[in-house]
């Protein structure tokens, strides 16, 4: 999604002179903080996957949902103070 759609609108908001096709603002407002986003389900599908790798009757997984929300949770905490 960032490759194909929110990189090329970024570079049209820098380079358009006058009229845009789209402003920074726009990018902003479709696109929010889709790259934290996708960085924290990188996270998510990593420790995922190394868990099914070693899976047995007895894995768990809600640790791991636990432990990547509270990581998101805190960064948001801290970000929005900064």
């Amino acid at each position: 999604m960032t490759q194909v759609y929110m990189i090329p609108m970024e570079a049209e908001a820098k380079t358009a002179d006058k009229d845009p096709l789209v402003t920074k603002e726009n990018v902003k407002i479709i696109f929010g903080n889709i790259k934290v986003i996708r960085g924290y389900n990188m996270v998510l599908l990593d420790e995922l996957a190394d868990r099914l790798e070693n899976w047995s009757d007895e894995q768990l997984i809600g640790d791991i949902f636990t432990r990547t929300v509270c990581y998101y949770h805190a960064r948001k905490r801290a970000t929005s103070t900064e």
